[in-house]
């Protein structure tokens, strides 16, 4: 059987250590018909020629500034489309996989599926291996994207490979989406620059192109560490601040009827656990990203 083409496309920031890993799981994948590209988005630490020298079978896209996810993302699907593949997959820098059949047996699943546009994986806590999640639910009225059977072990989960329904939203930390998608329903958007625009963009897939479906398997999985280029999930101010502003513009984009309840819950659910906690600087760019949703503004942070 020839499998479809695959370009996996990788963005990183600052980050050696994990790219580094993540690149030499992509070296040890069994397929025949499968490329890599590494957008480096304005390091300052030289990670990205650091990679290039380490690993210089793959291609390098290297901006001259960070563009955030998106952006970074945006350039290296590109980059993949006019190489002509079937496939882009779309994966964080901070992932691996033990499974060296983890991207052929997704293939695999895509292909027997036409009705797949895109499709994600179970993803694992890279740390103790617990699930991370299966997909995520957001439920409108908690203002919550619940994770399904976080914490749980692999082996008390079922098997299974399905079409995801509206608001539920794939773990974007590996995603394999048909090349023909994006032709379609067009790229993230990148004046969101960090968090949320994998969200925004699959409730735009499902607004498009109605006759595809955003799947899920839990045949194969991922192991993520989470949030590795902004400090990671706990203590970040930059996680505060696209989280407190993007969280908002994805409502809006989303669920518009929603958005005055969403912002009067986000007073209560983002600020005053800092005043609470003495958490000041986390609170104060909790205060930038309202202000810069009241504004109007997106893009990159700028105090």
């Amino acid at each position: 059987m020839i499998m479809p083409k695959v370009i996996a496309v990788i963005v990183n920031w600052n980050n050696f250590k994990d790219t580094k890993e993540c690149l030499r799981f992509l070296g040890k994948i069994n397929y025949d018909d499968f490329g890599v590209v590494i957008v480096d988005n304005g390091s300052t630490d030289n990670s990205g020629k650091d990679l290039q020298k380490e690993f210089p079978q793959y291609n390098y896209i290297f901006n001259n500034s960070n563009l955030g996810f998106a952006g970074g993302a945006n350039l290296g699907i590109k980059y993949a489309l006019n190489k002509k593949c079937n496939y882009v997959w779309i994966l964080n820098n901070d992932t691996v996989s033990p499974n060296v059949n983890y991207l052929r047996e997704l293939v695999e699943l895509a292909e027997q599926r036409l009705d797949c546009g895109v499709i994600g994986s179970l993803v694992l806590n890279y740390e103790n291996e617990f699930i991370q999640s299966e997909w995520f639910t957001f439920v409108p009225w908690m203002g919550r994207f619940i994770p399904l059977n976080q914490g749980m072990r692999l082996d008390e989960i079922k098997e299974t490979t399905l079409a995801l329904r509206p608001k539920e939203y794939l773990n974007a930390a590996s995603m394999l989406v048909k090349s023909h998608v994006f032709s379609r329903a067009g790229f993230f958007p990148e004046d969101f620059f960090l968090y949320f625009e994998d969200n925004v963009w699959e409730d735009f897939v499902r607004k498009v192109v109605p006759n595809l479906n955003i799947c899920y398997t839990s045949k194969v999985f991922i192991l993520h560490k989470g949030a590795s280029s902004s400090g990671g999930y706990k203590k970040s101010v930059t996680l505060d601040y696209y989280d407190t502003r993007n969280y908002l513009y994805f409502i809006k984009e989303s669920y518009p009827r929603w958005i005055i309840f969403h912002i009067f819950g986000s007073i209560i659910n983002k600020i005053l656990p800092k005043v609470i906690r003495g958490e000041w600087m986390r609170l104060k760019y909790v205060l930038y990203g309202f202000r810069d949703f009241l504004n109007s503004k997106k893009g990159k942070l700028s105090n």
